[in-house]
C-alpha cells in the first residue's frame, strides 16, 4: 500500500511540475532521486496480489467483470454431414465464426475438430442447442476465468505511461543539451514501446471477453469392413526377384571395381603375410621341440 501511494504522489509532481517553470535539469535530476529509482524495482504483480482483496471489492462494486469463457465438447453422432449443417446453421444464428475447421478419417471413425469464437452472451444459449441434437455426449468442460483485475491494472498502467509520455514530450521540447536530449528520448522510446504492449495486451482480452471459444469435436463411427491386402501375381514376384537379383550382381561389380586398387594390394599382401606367419609357427614349434628334448 505504501508504495501504490509512492506512485500516486510521483504522478502529482508530475503533473504539477508540467505546470511550473522549472527547468529540464530540475526534472532530469529528480529521476536521478533515491525514490524514483525505487519506483523500478517495484513487482507490480506482487503488489496487485497483496491488494487483490481490496481492489476485488471496489471492481464489484464499479466494473463490469471481464469473464474469458472456454468450452470443450465431444459428441458422437449418427451422421456427421447432417450434425455439421446443424451446427453451421447455429453458429450462424448466433453471430459467431469459426476460428478452425478440420476434417480426418481414420480406420475407424471420421472426425470434424471445430473451434468456434461465439459472442460471450450467447455462449451458453449456443451449448445447450448442440446437446438438444440427441448426440451422445461423451465429454464437456467449462472454464470461466476472471480477469478483471489483469484488465483493469493494464488500464490504469496504459493512462500513466500516457500521462508520463506527456510529460517527457514537454521536457524534450524544453531540454537544452545534447546528453539531456538522449536521456528524455530514450526514456520516451521505451515508454512508447510499452504503451504499444499494453494496447495490444487489453486488445487480445477485450476479444477473449467479448467472443467465448468453443472446442467442439464431432465423429461418427464407421461401420466395420473387411478389407483383404492385395497381393501380388506370382509372375510379378518372380519378375520383381529376377530383376532384384540382377541389379544386386550389377552392384556386387561395381564395388569391386570401384575398389579395385584395395582388392589387388591384398591379393599381393596377403601371401607375404601368410607364409611370414607359416614360417613364425614353424619356427615357434621346432623351439618347443628342442626345449622339451633339452628337458
Amino acid at each position: 500500500m505504501k508504495k501504490l501511494l509512492l506512485l500516486m504522489l510521483v504522478a502529482t509532481l508530475l503533473l504539477s511540475c508540467g505546470r511550473s517553470k522549472k527547468s529540464p535539469e530540475f526534472m532530469l535530476a529528480m529521476d536521478e532521486m533515491e525514490w524514483v529509482d525505487e519506483l523500478d524495482d517495484i513487482d507490480w504483480e506482487a503488489e496487485m496480489d497483496d491488494y487483490e482483496g481490496e481492489e476485488s471489492a471496489e471492481v464489484s462494486e464499479k466494473i463490469t467483470r471481464k469473464i474469458i469463457k472456454t468450452g470443450r465438447l465431444k459428441l458422437d453422432v449418427q451422421d456427421l454431414l447432417d450434425e455439421k449443417r446443424r451446427v453451421d446453421a447455429l453458429v450462424r444464428s448466433v453471430n459467431g465464426y469459426y476460428e478452425e475447421e478440420n476434417l480426418r478419417s481414420t480406420n475407424s471413425k471420421e472426425i470434424y475438430t471445430l473451434t468456434i469464437r461465439i459472442p460471450s452472451k450467447n455462449f451458453e444459449r449456443f451449448i445447450n442447442s448442440i446437446e438438444l441434437g440427441g448426440n451422445e455426449i461423451v465429454h464437456k468442460s467449462i472454464e470461466a476465468k476472471d480477469v478483471t483485475l489483469e484488465y483493469v491494472d493494464l488500464e490504469t498502467r496504459l493512462e500513466n505511461k500516457r500521462l508520463y509520455m506527456i510529460q517527457y514530450r514537454e521536457l524534450l521540447k524544453s531540454a537544452k543539451s545534447m546528453d539531456d536530449i538522449l536521456r528524455i528520448t530514450e526514456r520516451v522510446r521505451r515508454l512508447e514501446e510499452e504503451i504499444e504492449s499494453t494496447v495490444r495486451r487489453l486488445r487480445y482480452l477485450s476479444n477473449q471477453v467479448s467472443y467465448s471459444t468453443l472446442h467442439l469435436t464431432l465423429s461418427q463411427k464407421k461401420p466395420f469392413r473387411y478389407v483383404a491386402k492385395q497381393r501380388a501375381a506370382a509372375g510379378e514376384k518372380f519378375k520383381q526377384a529376377f530383376y532384384g537379383g540382377w541389379h544386386h550382381f550389377v552392384d556386387f561389380l561395381y564395388a569391386l571395381t570401384y575398389n579395385w586398387v584395395g582388392i589387388l594390394f591384398a591379393l599381393i599382401l596377403f601371401p607375404v603375410l601368410y607364409r611370414k606367419y607359416r614360417r613364425w609357427m614353424r619356427k615357434r614349434r621346432e623351439t618347443k621341440d628342442q626345449m622339451i628334448n633339452e628337458g
